[in-house]
């Protein structure tokens, strides 16, 4: 080669190589100068997409090398309710799933970092009424319409959910959330069936944990499968007083954990408990006058539910083994004068093979405890499912129950005060096909009352007490 083809060679290089630098330099300056109006473009054809919210984006950084997206501060509005934010992302990455490129398939991974989701009764209750449902909301097209690419892999760290169910009432929390899902394009299975592995870990409640593993398939039509185990240790009840209010409840107290598996198809609901417990329960169902008509609504509406549960072929509910330790568990009557208080305390109970499934057999239920502190309680059934109503057998014995544990009820209900006797129950109780079969003996022994100022004493001798 020529002294003249090498002079000419090394000049073409630098040629290629000032207008490669150039080039990249010219990327960098626009990529400087497109952050502010990308940023308006893509809020504007996401909030094309979505119906009934609206969202913002507070500042974008784009990686031209890369062709990665970076946003900050990102928010979504209820438009009904748009004074507190439902949805609030510090920070929210989106790039080219690189792994996945390198298989001939071109599909995007999004992090989310310390995503808050605050929902109020309210902002609840418009979306439950709403006629467009939760999943039409455009929520894919907003997404595709800031990042052109599928989703492939997604994953969530240190998020955040809050309920808000009245202003008096403590929010529930569902804290340092880490989620996990890989492959929900499908990108890697030909069977469709859950390719996709999914992970949730979170905490529940401040002090309770919760895990889920397992595997999905978010493109199932006409909704995504999934097939997880579950793991909930230890979740306090505490921050569920002001939500049970609304049903007539109090929970003071208690702690549950529950292990098993779940599987939701559009062509079976599976939830398959292996093992239950709630332990230290303390609790309270309320009754008064004003609230006798939300009662009945709300005995009416569990109905409703437990009998569409039974009757549903594709719906199936086992719990294997459930049990109840040290539970203080009572009825408040608030309407009577005077209001009283009907309970059971230090209470255990054992349930085992429940189900809402005619093939899985009947329901074994043992349960002891202390009747009105005094009393000894124990009873033990057989629940068997039936689809045209409750068929069940049950039997309860209670004695030695002091009969001054109980005056709120006898003078209520007879005018009357104790200072000495006890009490006693019996019963055996068959219900089945709509008939109830069985005897209530209810027994009292060395009674002494008293009834409008005037004093007698009765006596009855029961043979057992």
């Amino acid at each position: 080669m020529t002294r003249a083809h090498r002079i000419v060679g090394s000049a073409w290089w630098r040629s290629v190589a000032f207008a490669s630098i150039g080039i990249i330099l010219l990327v960098l300056i626009g990529a400087l100068f497109i952050d502010a109006p990308l940023r308006g473009y893509l809020e504007r054809q996401a909030n094309q997409a979505l119906h009934g919210y609206t969202i913002s984006i507070g500042s974008l950084d784009f990686h031209p090398i890369g062709f990665s997206i970076d946003l900050s501060d990102v928010v979504l509005l209820q438009d009904r309710n748009p004074d507190q934010p439902v949805l609030k992302i510090p920070k929210w990455s989106m790039n080219i799933h690189w792994k996945e490129l390198l298989t001939g398939n071109l599909v995007s991974e999004h992090r989310f970092e310390h995503p808050n989701i605050r929902l109020s009764r309210t902002q609840a209750r418009d979306e439950f009424e709403d006629e467009t449902a939760l999943t039409e909301r455009g929520w894919q097209d907003a997404v595709l319409a800031m990042y052109p690419l599928e989703i492939n892999r997604l994953t969530v760290t240190n998020g955040d959910v809050t309920y808000e169910d009245t202003p008096e009432s403590p929010p529930l929390r569902l804290q340092s959330i880490q989620f996990s899902a890989v492959n929900i394009h499908n990108v890697e299975s030909q069977s469709h069936q859950y390719p996709s592995p999914i992970r949730l870990e979170r905490r529940v409640f401040g002090s309770g944990h919760l895990r889920v593993e397992g595997r999905a398939d978010f493109l199932a039509k006409p909704q995504a499968a999934f097939d997880v185990e579950f793991d909930l240790e230890q979740a306090p009840l505490n921050d569920l007083l002001g939500l049970s209010g609304r049903y007539n409840m109090a929970v003071r107290q208690g702690q549950v954990s529950a292990q098993g598996q779940m599987r939701d198809t559009a062509n079976e609901k599976i939830v398959d408990v292996t093992n239950f417990k709630l332990v230290g329960l303390h609790a309270d169902v309320l009754h008064s006058a004003e609230t006798a008509p939300q009662e009945k609504r709300v005995v009416t509406t569990v109905s409703k539910e437990a009998a569409a549960a039974h009757n549903d072929p594709q719906m199936s509910i086992v719990i294997h083994r459930g049990e109840i330790t040290d539970a203080n568990i009572g009825f408040v009557n608030r309407s009577s004068r005077p209001p009283y208080r009907v309970f059971v305390s230090q209470l255990n109970v054992q349930l085992d093979n429940y189900s809402n499934r005619l093939d899985k057999g009947s329901a074994d239920i043992a349960l002891e405890g202390r009747f009105m502190g005094s009393g000894e309680l124990s009873a033990s059934g057989s629940f068997r499912p039936h689809q045209s109503g409750p068929d069940f057998d049950l039997k309860v014995k209670i004695i030695r129950t002091k009969l001054t544990s109980i005056h709120g009820l006898l003078r209520a209900y007879g005018g009357v005060d104790a200072t000495v006797g006890q009490f006693a129950f019996f019963s055996e109780v068959t219900v089945q096909n709509g008939e109830m079969k069985g005897y209530i003996k209810p027994l009292f022994k060395d009674v002494k009352i008293y009834a409008s100022g005037t004093r007698f004493r009765q006596r009855f001798l029961s043979a057992g007490l």
